[in-house]
């Protein structure tokens, strides 16, 4: 009898405590931290805080004084993707450093390093609102000039 009566004791109890658990504040389960913004939405004043795209394609042209480069995209990553299979052109412009190997020995990495035909990997952050302003702001530029042809090996004379 003493069992029973301890658990209704219990019951009762977790009865009452239920329903005052499910009406807490969204966002506020059992710490005082306010909930977090989901991904992707603004952070105020209209502005959203834009995602990194990847853009891999092929070098077409750069202009050193412009700093900006034209890239025939081939694969872009997200909703980039839309821009594959075209040109676009990007801004070179806030990069410390360019990714390239220094091909005609001047002893500068620069945008003379890159022909056209090279294989290119362009890092840009977008937001909705500059989604159709080129030129796009590079955040990395990475070249990688295409291998040569090794020459056959000539048969060795017996």
């Amino acid at each position: 009898m003493k069992i029973s009566r301890t658990f209704l004791t219990l019951t009762a109890i977790a009865a009452i405590a239920a329903p005052t658990a499910a009406t807490a504040a969204p966002g506020k389960s059992g710490d005082h931290r306010p909930a977090k913004e989901a991904k992707g939405k603004s952070k105020g004043k209209g502005q959203s805080k834009g995602k990194m795209f990847t853009f891999r394609g092929t070098f077409v042209s750069g202009d050193a004084t412009a700093n900006t480069v034209v890239v025939k995209v081939e694969k872009a990553t997200g909703r980039a993707a839309k821009f594959n299979g075209t040109e676009v052109t990007f801004s070179l412009a806030g990069l410390k450093k360019l990714h390239v190997a220094d091909t005609n020995a001047d002893g500068k990495k620069d945008l003379a390093d890159v022909k056209a035909g090279d294989r290119v990997q362009v890092l840009s952050k977008l937001t909705s609102l500059t989604a159709a302003s080129q030129p796009f702001a590079a955040k990395k530029f990475g070249v990688k000039a295409p291998e040569a042809a090794e020459a056959p090996e000539a048969p060795k004379p017996e």
